[in-house]
């Protein structure tokens, strides 16, 4: 992984709004594209994809775009021509790799919604689909996802996982699912969820510089033997069954490798209830 710049003060996300990953013209040539019949139905729509494209930006190791292709249109789309095919590919490529140029200055991307439930629950807004169509992306290599640190990564998915709707089922993600200044708190901070995601992921963290040895009288040459690490993450193969069977499964799976969140899930709802609670009244 090539070394990467580290936040500066003069482009901290809060000197700075939110940045578009693509212009309206583009977003709606999308939209038209995602939106046909071109495409089949277990096909992420224009929301979906969006969230989707962001997560591959984050995520800890690059897929083959053939790869991710796959996953986002479940099937090869029905293109009019070689033309209109690599136009579509050209923006969706495009999408995701102006995220990571936004969040690699350090600043937000901007979402495709307005930041907030209006008191409706969030599998019923777009931003439901976003996060949905975000955990598709941490599904498509999740092993990746988690390989390195469980703990921290389920922490920091926890809101697209609670937001998305997939996880649902389980108890102790339908109980933070009720509570709605709890998910509201969580939709006003996305951008800067996702901003930390990679930070987590995609820079390097800081290492201290080392001591000079002493030096030791020369009575042999004894060789210095030094560890190189290497973490190998592992391919995933893409996805080739029906997006409306396999949605639910692999929620099943995710939260059943992270069950140890319910109590820190609990946790954070408390700190954040009383962090709005505190700010109400000063």
């Amino acid at each position: 992984m090539a070394e990467r710049n580290t936040v500066t003060e003069a482009n901290s996300p809060d000197n700075a709004p939110p940045q578009p990953l693509l212009d309206d013209e583009q977003l709606d040539r999308l939209d038209d594209f995602l939106d046909s019949e071109q495409v089949g139905e277990d096909a992420l729509d224009l929301i979906s994809a969006h969230g989707f494209l962001v997560a591959l930006a984050v995520a800890p190791s690059e897929q083959p775009t053939e790869q991710w292709l796959e996953e986002l249109f479940q099937g090869e789309p029905n293109y009019r021509d070689a033309a209109e095919r690599e136009e579509i590919i050209q923006l969706l490529t495009l999408l995701r790799d102006n995220t990571m140029a936004v969040l690699e200055q350090g600043g937000l991307p901007e979402l495709p919604f307005e930041l907030t439930l209006d008191g409706l629950p969030a599998e019923e807004t777009p931003i439901g689909d976003w996060c949905a169509g975000f955990m598709e992306g941490v599904f498509s290599d999740e092993s990746a996802w988690f390989q390195e640190d469980e703990e921290a990564a389920a922490t920091l998915l926890l809101p697209f996982m609670l937001l998305s709707g997939l996880f649902d089922d389980e108890p102790d993600m339908a109980e933070m699912a009720s509570d709605q200044a709890n998910q509201e708190a969580l939709v006003a901070q996305l951008p800067e969820l996702v901003l930390d995601l990679y930070l987590h992921y995609r820079v390097p963290p800081e290492t201290p510089k080392p001591k000079p040895r002493k030096k030791t009288p020369a009575k042999a040459k004894s060789a210095s033997s030094r560890y190189l690490s290497r973490v190998t993450r592992p391919s995933s193969a893409p996805y080739t069954h029906s997006r409306a069977r396999c949605h639910q499964g692999r929620a099943a799976q995710a939260w059943a490798s992270t069950s140890w969140l319910a109590a820190k899930l609990r946790s954070k709802s408390a700190c954040t209830s009383q962090a709005n609670a505190e700010s109400s009244i000063s």
